[in-house]
This record gives structure tokens, sequence and C-alpha cells, in this order.
């Protein structure tokens, strides 16, 4: 059963979109109310882990926005299904630097929040078999290999660094991680392990990502990375 979060500060907005839910769904997902989004904050990271599966999320509320809940959800917990609910378009520039499911504007009929819930479970079955499931502390987080540039080692700490500047930290050696990557992914030094999708150029012993940021390509990796590079270049044509 899967897991819905609605967060809407409206008295009857929140009962509409409940009594949608239900004739949509009947009692298929495990729905829980926050009335304010800061609380869905607290209460995940109280936990330490993501607590639902989808965010039916409002925008506007009295002590935050929604916007900045679900960048800080996803800084901690990474890959997260939003559909945002809200009365005000000119959010949806914003809005869709989070990559939501959908955005939906108020007031929202049953059959677009259906479409909308149908696609956020599509996408999650279609990512429960390919999704990375690293072991944190207290909780468990979730990431799309495509959504990492690239992988750090500093000693037993990973620094996994996303694809618009997040980063996550956990407690695992980079063997580990390694053997659950897909084939994109190279290991270009001790320390390293690369995204070939991010990157822009190989120049003499070093890797440019996009953004320009330079991955050290060490002499005992070099052949066999700039192989899969070129490998992979092809395989793009």
């Amino acid at each position: 059963m899967y897991r819905i979060a609605v967060c809407e500060d409206e008295k009857d907005n929140l009962q509409e979109v409940l009594t949608q839910l239900s004739g949509c769904f009947g009692d298929a997902f495990q729905v829980k109310v926050y009335r304010e989004a800061s609380d869905l904050l607290d209460e995940w990271e109280r936990a330490g882990k993501q607590l639902q599966d989808i965010l039916l999320m409002d925008i506007r509320f009295r002590d935050t926005d929604g916007l900045s809940v679900v960048r800080n959800l996803q800084k901690r917990f990474g890959q997260i299904y939003v559909i945002y609910m809200t009365g005000y378009a000119e959010y949806a520039e914003q809005a869709f630097e989070t990559e939501p499911v959908s955005y939906l504007i108020k007031p929202v009929t049953q059959e677009r929040l259906r479409m909308a819930v149908d696609k956020a479970v599509a996408r999650l079955r279609h990512n429960e078999e390919t999704i990375l499931a690293i072991p944190v502390k207290d909780g468990v987080l979730r990431l799309l290999p495509g959504d990492i540039s690239y992988i750090e080692s500093n000693l037993r700490m990973l620094e996994i660094h996303g694809q618009q500047g997040q980063s996550w930290t956990v407690r695992m050696k980079l063997e580990e991680l390694v053997k659950k990557l897909p084939e994109q992914f190279v290991r270009v030094h001790q320390s390293f392990v690369v995204n070939l999708s991010y990157v822009a150029a190989f120049q003499g012993h070093n890797m440019e990502l996009m953004g320009g940021i330079r991955i050290p390509v060490s002499r005992a990796r070099y052949g066999e990375a700039k192989e899969r590079f070129w490998e992979y270049l092809r395989s793009r044509v």
C-alpha cells in the first residue's frame, strides 16, 4: 500500500481533496494529513526517513511555503514524488525546478487529481526496481542513479553529488556502492566514481563535468576510464 501525504491548511480544500481521493481510490492508499508543510518536514527529519511515497502539496502556508519544504526534503532524502495543488499559477516556474509529477491549479477536479496520482504511482512502480536504496542512520536514502553526477569517497564516508548541486553524505564503502550502480558509472580514481552522462570533456588526466567540476583520473585507471568514455559516446550516437 502506497502512502500519501496531503499538505493543505485550508479546511474546505483539505476535505475536498480527501473526498476526491476516497472517490477515486477507496482505501487503496494510506493517507496522512498535515495542516502545515513544516509539520511534515519536522516529522520526516525526526524519523530520519521518508514517511510517505507521494506528496499532495499546497504552496502557500502560514509559517512557510511548500516549495522550500520540498527542496529541503529532496536535499535530505533524494527522489520525492510531489503533486502541487495551488491557486497561484505564478509559482509554476519555481515549482518545476523541483521536478514535480504535476502542478494543479485550484479548484482541482477529481479527474485531474486521479490522473496526477496515477502518474505518480506509475513512476513509483517503474523506479522501484532501479532505485538505489542506501542505508543511512535511522532510515534509507532513495536515489535514482540518473540523478547522481559523481561520488567522492573519504575514508568510510561517501559524498554523493546530485545533478542540481544537491549532495548526500552516507557511511558506506565506495566498493559496496559501485556494485549497485548501472554501467554508465565508471570509477576513475581511488576516491571518485563518475556518471558518464554528465561528462562534458575528457582532457589529460581530468574529466570535466557539466557545470565545470573537474574530477581527477588516476594513472592506474586512465586506460579503462578513457575506453569507457568513448564507448559511452559511441552508444549515444
